[in-house]
């Protein structure tokens, strides 16, 4: 079952909503998959007061998905129409080598109104978006990607990431990309960075107050940062594995 259907046959169990049409349920944001989102948001209209222990006990067990806030609206709110989303992207020190000033830089040529038709998976939508703002942060074991936008198309974040990162790509090239330009045949060297590192971190509105149920909310903390530590152990131990046999042939 999809992360709508699993909502919505819990708000149904939980006489939060009779029917959809009545309730008006609609969801802010789909990411791409294995993206995790930490802070989607869906709107229903209802009489009955919000219990989100009720609404969690009948989602899925393994906590794949928890509601852990909400808001009073006027009948007017559609969380389609954010102010602000904002992605992380973690990567773990050890995984690559980096020249903090040159990353900077790399980085700095995305904020602004440009065509990522190259920095995208294509569907209908316009690639013309805005970036607000990218920042790079880092603790003492991993780097992260900020990046701040009112709307983005399918694998932006990750293929921005993943040119910066994980491709040969000059700076250079990448303005030319940004500004539709290929000489080189550099798009095909455009390749999304993995989702699973990658979170919807914060869906901005204004005026919007929380009620937040603090015991949710360490829940899925937890369960994110588990999930991004393990998987990136794995890589560790796979790729010294590799090396090992490698070194043994």
């Amino acid at each position: 079952m999809t992360i709508e259907g699993c909502l919505i046959s819990a708000l149904k169990k939980t006489e939060m909503i009779n029917d959809l049409q009545s309730a008006k349920f609609k969801m802010s944001s789909r990411t791409d998959k294995g993206v995790n989102a930490f802070a989607n948001v869906f709107s229903i209209s209802s009489n009955k007061k919000i219990n989100l222990k009720a609404i969690n006990a009948n989602l899925p067990q393994d906590g794949t998905i928890i509601c852990w806030a909400y808001a009073t609206t006027d009948e007017n709110f559609n969380p389609r129409h954010s102010d602000l989303k904002q992605y992380r992207y973690f990567i773990p020190k050890g995984y690559v080598k980096i020249n903090e000033n040159e990353v900077k830089k790399r980085l700095s040529i995305f904020i602004g109104k440009h065509n990522f038709q190259f920095f995208c998976k294509k569907d209908f939508r316009s690639p013309i978006r805005k970036i607000d703002q990218i920042l790079l942060n880092h603790d003492e074991s991993y780097y992260s990607v900020v990046i701040k936008g009112k709307s983005f198309v399918w694998e932006q974040v990750r293929r921005i990431v993943g040119a910066v990162f994980l491709s040969d790509i000059s700076t250079k090239n990448l303005e030319s990309l940004l500004h539709g330009v290929d000489f080189n045949n550099n798009y095909h060297k455009v390749m999304p960075a993995p989702a699973e590192f990658l979170i919807l971190e914060d869906i901005f509105f204004k005026n919007l107050i929380y009620v937040t149920d603090l015991k949710a909310l360490n829940f899925i903390l937890n369960k994110i940062s588990r999930k991004i530590n393990s998987y990136f152990m794995k890589q560790y131990y796979y790729k010294n594995l590799q090396k090992k046999n490698h070194n043994s042939i």
